[in-house]
């Protein structure tokens, strides 16, 4: 098991002043549907400042697409993070598990007092 860099697409709606307009350009920059867009961000619209993410391991070119049209997309933001990756496959992934975000559910029953929204929690099986 080793940590490898990916580059997360974020929107944070209480930075764009015309979320329609700003939606609809990230998704003809990144081939994902605006609706698809839309689901995700009304999913978790609660607090307009919360990072929402859109998707995971941008490609190069996408990351130079959004970078270059940064003044264009108030709002949207990329992040450098780490995720884990099996040299092996998933040899032994039952037994080690793996990470997600922590789901509302989740925080509502209680079993994880000390995360909040978007903290990743350990997952076995």
């Amino acid at each position: 098991m080793n940590n490898v860099p990916s580059f997360n697409l974020y929107v944070v709606l209480g930075d764009m002043p015309d979320q329609t307009a700003v939606l609809s350009r990230l998704a003809d920059l990144i081939g994902m549907p605006q609706e698809e867009i839309v689901r995700r961000v009304t999913f978790k619209k609660e607090d307009p400042f919360f990072p929402i993410k859109i998707k995971d391991d941008l490609t190069m070119k996408e990351v130079a697409l959004i970078e270059g049209h940064g003044l264009d997309l108030p709002g949207v933001k990329i992040e450098a993070e780490f995720k884990r990756n099996a040299i092996h496959g998933n040899l032994a992934a039952h037994l080690l598990g793996y990470v997600g975000e922590i789901t509302q559910s989740q925080l509502e029953s209680g079993s994880y007092q000390n995360l909040k929204r978007g903290d990743h929690r350990p997952v076995r099986h």
